[in-house]
């Protein structure tokens, strides 16, 4: 028997204006790449897309863990690259860490998470965002 390997990438949605996008979830976001890897990588894409999943969303941090294969961790990178809009919502997504174990990734997304707080503190805009901040958990 072969063990299948799989990656586990860390993605970071950011919306214009830095608004709460209402109504995203995992589903759709799952929907989105596997739509995205079809039109840029035809068929072939079409069997990557059957081994995604996301695994984790959070609307309030506005980061997503997202499960694929190894051997199609680069095509899966590049398609989510591509994507500006999640439900006629302007977005940029952009893929923070790339990890061969979910354990090892969700310690990364802690300390990820703490430092965006240090810089929200910093900048003073900490104030408006304390609810946002106690809804963090993993």
């Amino acid at each position: 028997m072969v063990r299948i390997k799989n990656r586990y990438l860390l993605c970071q949605i950011r919306f214009k204006d830095d608004i709460l996008a209402e109504g995203i979830n995992g589903k759709l976001l799952a929907a989105a790449i596997k739509f995205n890897i079809q039109d840029l990588f035809g068929d072939y894409g079409a069997r990557i897309s059957s081994t995604l999943q996301v695994k984790y969303y959070s609307p309030y941090t506005g980061l997503a863990i997202i499960k694929t294969g190894r051997e199609h961790s680069r095509l899966v990178w590049n398609a989510i690259t591509f994507i500006t809009m999640l439900k006629s919502t302007p977005c940029v997504i952009t893929v923070v860490h790339v990890s061969g174990t979910i354990k090892k990734l969700q310690q990364y997304a802690v300390i990820f998470n703490q430092k965006q707080i240090d810089i929200l503190k910093s900048s003073g805009k900490i104030k408006g965002m304390i609810s946002v901040i106690q809804l963090i958990h993993f």
